[in-house]
């Protein structure tokens, strides 16, 4: 258990859990304005948004100048494009990792996860659900169909009887 001491002794522990942030966290996005909404309501459009959850402690900051050129060359090596992603507001939301370890808004979304890989020295994708769904249709690499499998996959491996198509 962590203790936190302040000047005037130790908190209770009822007081250090309401300091600390766990689960997810509830943000707004705007389908009209294609953007994170800060208040209540889009300062553009008016629209309220709908609702989508990042990790905690959920600290968003825009994806801005080299780190944009840095997305997309993620999904282009990944998928062979990154047009789904192009022109559009980017958020990154810093998560525990062993280095540098953002979560990638787009969409209102969680689309991935951007990683540096300690050992080989880059950056890595991690794609999440969302990310395939947007990427569905137009990845031109790495996409593979399969068929056969129900429920999770186990070792995150697939049998080759189960392959139906391979693009790339």
């Amino acid at each position: 258990m962590l203790l936190f001491i302040n000047m005037h002794g130790m908190e209770s522990q009822r007081e250090m859990t309401q300091n600390i942030a766990h689960g997810k966290v509830d943000k707004r996005w705007c389908d009209t304005c294609g953007t994170l909404i800060l208040g209540k309501k889009c300062s553009s459009c008016g629209s309220e948004g709908r609702s989508f959850e990042i990790n905690s402690p959920g600290d968003i900051r825009p994806c801005m100048g080299d780190s944009v050129e840095m997305v997309y060359d993620l999904f282009k090596d990944s998928f062979g494009t990154f047009e789904p992603i192009r022109d559009r507001m980017m958020f990154f939301n810093k998560i525990p990792g062993e280095d540098r370890s953002d979560e990638i808004i787009a969409h209102g979304e969680v689309i991935g996860v951007a990683r540096f890989d300690i050992r080989e020295k880059t950056m890595r994708l991690e794609l999440r659900q969302a990310g395939a769904d947007i990427f569905a249709e137009t990845a031109t690499k790495n996409v593979v169909e399969i068929a056969g499998i129900s429920g999770h996959l186990k070792g995150k491996s697939v049998g080759s009887e189960d392959i139906i198509d391979l693009k790339g």
